[in-house]
Order: structure tokens, then sequence, then C-alpha cells
């Protein structure tokens, strides 16, 4: 039968076409779909999970930390324990006084109470001059020796080192040191009882022969033993600080020689430095510290004696709160500094301590309150240094009787009159644990000396308690207590992540970026803000730079050009983002910094004269006649590009003139503040505004009138005189940002009696690496991508919408920016934001161009740090872990946080542009 409708089914090249689509493309169908779709979740599921790991490693900033209760123990025999925190055995029951109290603290609190580091023996020093051992894991005395024959007046030891200072009735002090020694032994050289011991365990070692104090050994792996003795020893040699006795002392140790410090009777406060020389001592001369007269203190010696580090400062205070500060850094010539109060007047000085590194003095009174004081210039006449109430930690409930600063860490153990004992972060005054320094059967009482382990291993409080009732064990006066402790990460708080903390030595409160540090007792700073204000810097001035250029040359080129022209152009800018990050980093710091450093006013100079001499070249160009212009259509763009070195030299010959004429024939030492009046900073910040000004002007009310009043004329003669008004527009700009200088000049010279100076704020110092080469070098990374996706989007514009503008009479310029910009602004607007998250996460430029520094000034010529610059930084040298390792992991999250914000943003409002245009 024949077909009737012979063309049903035939395609039109004639062919018949089969309907029935074949196995094998409905399986690639199918798998392409199923790849899409898994790629697609997949994305999404590999960003969420970099999300989750992130908060997963920064969760345990915010944890908070935790100390235990802690066991008493108060001497008897000595069970072997396990190597566990947690002490397994139980502590001695104490039976109260006869009146029924319970203990009581002791009257004068040890000269040194101290723990080794693997925590298993501690040593005391008694103000009478004895050493004890005692086996930190089961508080059992392990031996007694006495530093001198003759009864002390006065003994001190140094809290961060060994030395121990003891004072006599005749003015004379004897230096010596009481120590942990390590060393290992095999099991003969010790008791019976370490022949079976396991690995972690301990025996304690009494007094006897080489062991003068008393040891504890602890088994380790191998089956060795490492035994910490403790070592007592004072030197023959006297020193006389006076002739009366020797009633308070202070100690300051270090490498180079020790100083010390004390009130003798009669005589007053003395100053005494050595000099270390290998091995040997040498005492300088004795120094009076002379209190002025008139000086408010109480009568008799004072309490405490403390001598702050590298010796630079003594520091005595009295029961009542009075303190007087000398400045002993020439220690022949020391200075009487400042009288202060320590506690509120009414209140009694109850304990008085330095922070690891001693740059934070901790005081302590009978209401329980615990302040932080350091040497600031914050509240202090003429610049001087004067020591200032900066911290102010959370109440205690009862007086404070002891402090014991951790060894490495800026981390103190308080004591409370009480019995409670807390571990509080000295830095951003954060409480890391509180507890009770008794149990079910154990009295409280309060503790007379409180110590840290430096260990985070081994984290112990530690609490000597002196009873003054006789226990059911030996009739020992001394409760040991052991709290084990977890700090966490105690010195990174909300607060002092993200808001300003005052630091050691800083006028006040400051957000500050400063994880490492030399020295034992640095203070970390882990402040965001300096890095999130390095990102945000960094982003502004590569925009500033790209996003101008990226727009405008696809503007250009998009709706000028043509299509053969225009087909070589863009790959040619596209190529740009090829180059790689390191590269234009290298290049912009030993190439580009250099020059812009040797050629300052020039550059300043050229951001005006390149800009001018593109457009005047524009509009000379249009004075053309018109038969030569569309006859060399073609070199229009050259032309406009002989301009640009046009402008550059331009701006190199005027550049002397106006170094000498706004910065004062310096421009470096004029940006120091040091010569110069500040109408040259002025004149360079107003000059944006007198432009946009000028613009403004020039759209709405001057040129409409020009093109009124030109109607009739011919072509060369109307584009001559918008050369005249271009020229004369140029000199009105530059005419107003000049007068508006000087106006804003005298005008704070009259309000303020001297002149707004926006040098050391907006504008300060000039570095070599700084954000403007930092903006002009991330430009070369960011314009392709801007260029590319602007150009983009303006193609997609119909061209029915050109045609409907440019026939209704609209010059292309109009119909460019009243039609086809806004018809484009989705696609303009992501071209932006893509931009602006690659300069966000900019590493390698920032890097190598912008100095690395953490600070937080808007000045164009100085450098910064990124957040992603410092996790590339400082990744390497973090510890896992620890709290400077987390808050990299948080800085990671801020800027996963930024950037998804940003993008977000973008696509909302790309989404709200789109709808706006479909309804065109």
């Amino acid at each position: 039968m024949t077909d009737p409708n012979p063309a049903a089914g035939a395609s039109f090249t004639g062919r018949r076409r089969d309907r029935k689509t074949k196995p094998s493309v409905k399986w690639a169908d199918r798998l392409a779909s199923a790849l899409i779709s898994v790629g697609g979740v997949g994305t999404i599921l590999a960003i969420f999970g970099v999300g989750l790991v992130l908060v997963w490693q920064v969760v345990p900033l915010f944890t908070p930390g935790d100390l235990e209760t802690p066991t008493t123990f108060t001497g008897g025999e000595t069970p072997r324990i396990d190597a566990a925190n947690a002490p397994v055995i139980e502590p001695n029951k104490i039976e109260p006084n006869e009146a029924g109290d319970p203990a009581a603290p002791g009257d004068v609190a040890p000269a040194r109470f101290a723990v080794d580091e693997f925590a298993v023996s501690a040593a005391v020093v008694d103000p009478s001059g004895a050493v004890r051992a005692i086996d930190a894991r089961t508080g059992q005395a392990l031996g007694e020796k006495r530093l001198s024959e003759v009864e002390p007046t006065s003994i001190v030891a140094a809290p961060d080192g060994v030395m121990v200072v003891v004072g006599f009735e005749d003015g004379v002090v004897r230096l010596g040191e009481v120590r942990f020694d390590s060393a290992f032994r095999s099991a003969e050289s010790l008791p019976a009882a370490a022949q079976d011991m396991a690995e972690g365990d301990t025996v304690p070692v009494p007094a006897s022969g080489e062991f003068e104090v008393g040891a504890v050994a602890e088994a380790t792996r191998g089956g060795r033993f490492r035994v910490q003795t403790v070592v007592a020893e004072l030197g023959e040699e006297t020193f006389s600080l006076g002739d009366g006795p020797v009633r308070t002392l202070g100690v300051f140790e270090s490498r180079s020689g020790p100083a010390v410090a004390g009130w003798v009777e009669g005589e007053g406060l003395k100053f005494l430095p050595f000099r270390r020389s290998g091995s040997t001592l040498t005492p300088r001369d004795v120094a009076d510290l002379t209190i002025p007269a008139g000086t408010e203190l109480p009568a008799g010696p004072p309490t405490f004696v403390r001598v702050a580090a590298r010796a630079s400062e003594v520091i005595a205070a009295w029961p009542n709160g009075r303190a007087v500060r000398f400045n002993t850094r020439n220690a022949r010539n020391p200075k009487f500094a400042e009288a202060l109060q320590l506690v509120e007047d009414g209140r009694t000085l109850t304990a008085l301590e330095w922070v690891t590194g001693r740059g934070t003095l901790l005081a302590g009174d009978d209401a329980g309150a615990l302040t932080g004081w350091f040497a600031s210039r914050g509240n202090a006449d003429g610049g001087a240094r004067s020591l200032t109430l900066a911290k102010r930690y959370p109440q205690g409930a009862a007086a404070v009787t002891a402090i014991g600063p951790h060894p490495v860490d800026r981390l103190a153990a308080v004591a409370y009159g009480d019995g409670t004992a807390r571990v509080v972060q000295t830095t951003v005054e954060s409480v890391v644990g509180e507890t009770t320094l008794a149990g079910e059967t154990t009295p409280a009482g309060a503790a007379t000396a409180v110590t840290l382990t430096p260990r985070t291993d081994r984290s112990f409080l530690y609490a000597l308690i002196e009873h003054e009732l006789a226990l059911n064990k030996g009739g020992q006066k001394t409760a040991l207590s052991r709290a084990p402790f977890d700090a966490g990460a105690a010195d990174a708080t909300l607060a002092s992540l993200f808001l300003p903390v005052w630091y050691e030595g800083g006028p006040g409160p400051e957000a500050k970026w400063q994880s490492t540090g030399a020295g034992v007792g640095f203070e970390p700073k882990y402040g965001m803000w300096p890095l999130i204000f390095g990102t945000l810097k960094a982003t502004f001035y590569s925009m500033l730079f790209a996003a101008p250029l990226g727009i405008l040359a696809a503007i250009y080129t998009g709706e000028y050009l043509s299509k053969q022209v225009r087909a070589k152009v863009k790959p040619a800018v596209e190529v740009m983002a090829g180059l790689p990050s390191v590269v234009l980093g290298f290049l912009a710091a030993v190439a580009f910094a250099p020059f812009v450093e040797s050629f300052l006013v020039a550059v300043l100079c050229g951001i005006v004269t390149v800009p001018v001499a593109v457009l005047l070249g524009a509009y000379l160009w249009q004075a053309l006649p018109q038969t030569f212009t569309l006859r060399h259509k073609r070199w229009r763009l050259i032309a406009c590009a002989i301009c640009l070195p046009i402008g550059v030299l331009a701006a190199n010959a005027v550049a002397p003139a106006v170094e000498e004429a706004l910065f004062a024939g310096n421009v470096k030492a004029w940006l120091n503040g040091r010569i110069g009046t500040p109408v040259g900073a002025w004149m360079f910040l107003t000059l944006p505004i007198a432009a946009g000004a000028a613009l403004l002007g020039s759209a709405y009310v001057a040129t409409p009138r020009i093109v009124r009043g030109a109607r009739g004329w011919k072509r060369n003669h109307f584009a001559l005189l918008r050369v005249a008004t271009f020229l004369l527009g140029v000199m009105f700009v530059l005419g107003l940002a000049w007068a508006s200088a000087k106006g804003l000049t005298e005008l704070g010279a009259a309000i303020a009696g001297s002149a707004w100076d926006p040098r050391g704020e907006i504008v300060d110092t000039y570095q070599q690496r700084n954000a403007v080469v930092v903006g002009f070098a991330m430009a070369f990374t960011i314009i392709p991508i801007v260029y590319t996706l602007a150009d983009d989007a303006l193609s997609s514009v119909p061209d029915s919408l050109r045609s409907a503008s440019l026939g209704a009479g609209a010059t292309t310029w109009q119909t460019t920016v009243r039609v086809v910009v806004p018809a484009a602004m989705s696609g303009l607007f992501s071209a932006l934001m893509v931009g602006l998250g690659r300069a966000v996460g900019e590493t390698m430029i920032v890097l190598m161009a912008a100095g690395g520094t953490a600070i937080t000034e808007v000045n164009p010529f100085n450098g910064f740090r990124t957040l992603a610059v410092n996790i590339a930084t400082e990744i390497p040298e973090a510890a896992p872990g620890t709290t400077h390792y987390r808050t990299l992991f948080l800085a990671a999250l801020l800027l996963f946080g930024i950037t998804f914000a940003v993008n977000t943003a973008a696509e909302v409002v790309r989404l709200r542009f789109r709808k706006r245009v479909s309804q065109i």
C-alpha cells in the first residue's frame, strides 16, 4: 500500500527519522543525569563537610575549662598509686579541735611551695628556713633540712626560678637554691618496693645519704626509674644589705645575675644587684631606695617586696595596700617612681605575686578582690609609665590567702579564706574552674600556698593547708590538696577574640594578634579583628583598582569596538587570569614596591594625570575633522593608548613641584608629621569628592546649558568647546580640592586651636610593602574575572534593545548607560561579587607584598595581615590541639563565613535584578 503522505516522519534532510530512542542513548542519558546529580549533591555535601570540620575544630575554643574536686592528703603510710590523674587513695580524716572548729590557716605562709613538672614530688620552704620534701601523690613527708643553723629574720624564693634568699639579724643575706633534680636510676639503688612496680607507679625515697631531703621514684618505660630529688643548698658567702635586721625580701633571678631588694630595720629599702660570670656572682654596690618625705606609709616594714622582670623595678607594699615603686633600671642611681594604693581603702592586702614573666602584678585583699596591675602609659602624665590597675577578676567570697602563678602559661591559682580555690586566666580575666579544698572527710581549711604544675598531661592544682590541730597520723600539721584541672583554651574567650583586651604595657584595651613570642610568660594575643580588618583592607584596595577597570573595559570592548578587534582583545585580557599568584606577588615585592617607594609623588600625581590625559585625548580626537576620524577609526584605540605614557610623563614632570608645594619637599618626612602642613593630605582626600561634584554639576547643569547654547554650531567648533570645558573642569576640580584643604586646615585651627591633621590617622608612615602595592598587584588577577563575566553579561542583552534606543535618537553612550547596563546589571553585579570573593581569599600576593603586620590602620601606605595569610603563615608552627591551632581554624571559619555570606547576598541581588530585567 502506498503511503498517502510520503513526507510524514521525514526530516529536513529528506531522510526518514527514527522516532524510537535507542537503548544506548537512554542509558547514556540516565548515566549523565546520575553523574550530574551525584556531582551536584557531592559538591554541596563537600562544602557543608568543610564547614563542619571547621566548626568541629573551633568548638573546643569555647568549651570551659575544668577544675575537679581535689583529694586532700594528711600524711601517714605511703601506698603505691597509679599514674592516672585522679588519686585512688582515700584522704585521711582530720578531727576537729577542742572548740569544735575546723582547721584554721597558719599565720605565716611558706616562703616557697613548688611541685616538679611530673607532679610526683613537692618542696616547701618554711619561714624558719626549713626545707621539707613531700610526696606529691600521697602527701607523705619524706624529709627535712634546715638551710641555716641561725634563725633567719626573712626568707624569700623566686616564684619563677630556684633561687632562695635568706636574711639575718645582722643585715646580711645569703643566696641559695631549692630545686628538683631529675635522674634515671636502676631498681637496685631504690627501696625494695620499687622492684615490682608497673610503669607509672611511684615509690617515695625518704631522706638518707645522697637523697638529703627526700625523693620520689617513678617507673618509666624499659624498667627504669626517674627519680625526682629535692635539693636544698645555701651558699656560705654573705652579702650585707645594712646593719639592722632584714625584715622583708624580694628577689629576681636571671642568667646575667640576680637582684635582691629588702627592707632593713632602721635603714629602709635596699637594692643589691649581682653580676654573674660563669658560676661566680659578684655583688654591685648596695643602693638606697629612698622614699620621699611626706609619702603617707604605715609604720614598720612592708609586708611584700617584689622585684620586676630584668630587675627594672622594685615594689614595696604594706598591709593597708599602700605601695611605693622605684625605677631600678640604672642600678647605681635608682629613682622613686610613684606611690599608689593597691587595694580599696579600709581593706587589707593579703597576697601579692607576679604572673609568669613578671609583667602583671596580682594583688588580693581580705574582701576576696583580685586585681591585676602592670606598667602602662595610659594613666600617666607626661608620657611616664605608671603601675596601672588594668584587670579586675571575679570577686571571691572570702579573703585571698595565696596566689600561685603557673610556671609557663598566663594562669594563676588563687586560694581563698573559705577553703575554695580557683584557676584564673590573667590576660582575659576568665575563671578556668573553681573547687573547694575539702572533701567529705576533710574539714575546710584555707590554703597558705598554691601552685600549678606546668605539663598539660599532668595538670594539677596543689594547695598547702596548715592546720592548727594534731592529725590522726603522726601529728603532722600540713595537709596537701591536689585537684586535676584542664585549662582548655582559657586564653581565648569570645570577648578576647572579638573585643579589645588590655594587654601588658598597652595604653588601654586594644585588639591585637600576636600568637607567638620569645621568653617564658609571653602573653598570647588572639584578637581576630586585625585579621578581619586586613582582609577587608586588601579587598577594598584591590577592588578599587580592579572593579572600575574591569567593568569599563567590558563596556568599551562590548559596545564600542568592532567584533574583529573585540575577538582579539578579549582573549588577551583573559590570558591575564593565567598569571600565577606567586609570580605576581614576587614581582610586587621585588619590583613594583621599590619602584613606588622611589617615585611615590609621581605615582600619586599619576592618579590624576593619567585619567586626565586619556580623557583629553578622547576630546581631542572628537575635535579632529570627521572625515579623518571616520577614515582612521581603527586607530582610535591606539591613539588613546598613546595618551597613557603621556600621562605618566606628565606625572613625573610635575612631581617635584607637587612635592615641594604640598609635601614640604620630602613626602616621607611629611607623612611622619615632622614637616609641612596637612593641606596636601586634605587635598588628596577631598580630590575624589571634588571630582564627583564636578561630574554631577557637568551632567545636570553645565552640559545641558552648553548643548542648548551651541545649537547650530559646527561640529569642530563644538568639539573645541568641549575640550575647553574639560580643561576648565579639571582646573575647577583641582581648585575646589585646594580650597577645601585650606578651609579644613584653617577651620581646625580656629575651632580646636591646632590644624586638623589626617596624618597619623588616615595617612601615616610609609612602608615599602603596603596596601597600594597589594591592590595594584591583586588587580591583575581580579580584572580578567570581572572583565570576562561583565562582557558576557553585556553580550547577553538583546540587540533589539540597542536598536530601539539608537533608533529613538540616543547616542551610543546614552544607550549603553541607560539601556544596556541596567539590562545587564545582574551579570555585572555577579562579576563584581566573584571578583570580591577572589580578593577575599587571595594568599600569595598578600603574603609577599603586604608586610604581614597585623594592624588596624586605614593608612594606605602601610602593611596588614589577612585571614588567609595568617593561616598560611602560622599553621606549620601551630601544635595541634592548642589554642593557637584552633584560632587558625576559627580564622578559616570566618573566611568561609564571609565568602558564604557575600555569595549568598550576591545571588539574592542578582535574582532581584534579573526579575526586574525580565519585566522589560
